[in-house]
């Protein structure tokens, strides 16, 4: 278990992008920071494969993103879920005509998005040989998911026939669910990709191994995919009529994304995704015209942008435009509460917690662009508020004595503290060295 060790940084995304490009077929070319470790949607929980999946994949709820703060809206479902009055019971309407992509499952058929698709993969989430990293949102909610993993276990034969007691179709298009408590979450969990429906002609075929294909209902099908290095996702043709939202809020005449409300879903012909882990060969690809949209790397941010905070002129007459946005992106440092040294002296994470500059960790990492968190809800979710208390200060004299309550003035005999830097990619490395050379202050030199 971890516990937020300091403050957190909400990232802003300060990104370079092709304007007036002459694209072959309306192709968008963008590179991912990481391998995809799986294009199952029961297994993926991570935000590289999620930028794919989400392309390929729905759910019976999304969000708009142009609202503020972010709104949950139906895009496979007809209507927001309706709950009955002990709200334990949902019922969840779902739209008709929502047509696959093409599967050999389907033997040359048209395949229609049914009720049952959904208890399918909640199904697939439950039953073990899945490995679902995604069991946790069900296991003590839905009526009958536990005994449904323990009965079935690795036996396919019992999966395909062994229902869950709390899912039934009520008919081909009308879902409902039923909870062992109130879960108002619930509405908010059908909106992951966990949920994405999933035929259950398709799982017999495949035998249950989804790691290589995708069989989905969203705006691009899946081309081709060569592992660890490219991702080629086309148009769907008959994908069913979705429009791009507008914001309907205060911020509406602000956003140029605006000028798209109304027009039909998806704008682009190709979608291509190529692994380039390194922001250096993404910056010079860019540049190169190989990739079309890219964060700028903090490396290279005086170089893109002026004093003013514009783009400059040189990079404007290539071509290239810049977009400024919040992301939903969090940075946090946590410690791991397990760990005997650690997880059991809590003025030892204090003196850690007060000897890390996080005003200059967002100067030398995001050009001044991040926020300094406040709480563990960013500025456009449902229930952030700009005038809740900064919780953790840097202070190094306060650090000391926190090190010296701890039982170690000084750092002295203090055993070593092993960091994760979560990836081998420069940044991270750069981060794991700043976050050293902050410690180090408080030591005896």
């Amino acid at each position: 278990m971890k516990t937020f060790l300091t403050l957190a940084l909400l990232v802003s995304l300060i990104s370079c992008k092709r304007i007036n490009k002459e694209t072959e077929e309306n192709h968008l070319k963008l590179a991912l920071t990481s391998n995809v470790d799986t294009i199952d949607p029961a297994v993926s929980y991570d935000s590289v494969s999620a930028t794919v999946i989400y392309q390929v994949y729905e759910q019976l709820y999304q969000f708009n993103y142009l609202k503020r703060p972010l709104t949950l809206e139906p895009l496979l479902a007809e209507s927001m879920p309706v709950f009955s009055k002990d709200k334990k019971t949902v019922t969840i309407k779902i739209k008709k005509n929502i047509k696959y992509h093409n599967d050999p499952s389907f033997g040359g058929k048209p395949r229609y998005l049914k009720a049952d698709d959904f208890i399918t993969q909640i199904k697939r989430i439950a039953y073990v040989p899945t490995k679902s990293t995604g069991s946790w949102l069900f296991e003590d909610t839905i009526v009958g998911f536990r005994e449904f993993r323990e009965k079935v276990g690795s036996d396919f034969n019992l999966f395909k026939s062994t229902p869950i007691k709390g899912l039934s179709a009520i008919d081909d298009h009308t879902l409902e669910i039923k909870m062992t408590r109130p879960y108002p979450q619930l509405k908010y969990v059908l909106a992951m990709s966990f949920t994405s429906p999933i035929p259950l002609e398709s799982v017999v075929y495949h035998k249950n191994i989804l790691e290589n294909t995708m069989i989905g209902t969203g705006p691009f099908y899946l081309e081709q995919w060569t592992k660890s290095f490219q991702l080629k996702l086309n148009k769907f043709p008959d994908y069913h009529l979705s429009l791009y939202p507008s914001s309907g809020d205060r911020y509406s005449n602000k956003n140029k994304l605006l000028e798209d409300a109304g027009r039909r879903l998806p704008f682009l012909e190709k979608v291509t995704f190529t692994i380039q882990k390194e922001e250096q060969t993404r910056w010079l690809n860019f540049m190169s015209k190989k990739i079309d949209y890219l964060s700028i790397p903090k490396d290279n941010f005086s170089t893109v942008i002026n004093y003013t905070g514009d783009l400059k002129n040189e990079f404007k007459e290539k071509g290239i435009g810049i977009q400024i946005s919040p992301t939903q992106t969090y940075w946090w440092l946590g410690f791991n509460m397990n760990d005997p040294l650690l997880g059991k002296n809590k003025n030892l994470r204090l003196a850690v917690a007060h000897a890390i500059d996080i005003d200059r960790m967002i100067k030398v990492f995001t050009n001044n662009t991040a926020l300094k968190a406040n709480s563990i809800y960013p500025p456009s979710v449902f229930g952030y508020s700009a005038d809740q208390k900064v919780g953790f200060k840097y202070d190094l004299e306060l650090a000391k004595s926190y090190l010296n309550r701890a039982g170690y003035p000084g750092g002295k005999n203090l055993p070593e503290i092993v960091f994760d830097a979560r990836s081998s990619r420069t940044t991270s490395r750069q981060m794991a060295e700043f976050v050293k050379s902050e410690l180090k202050k408080i030591r005896m030199n």
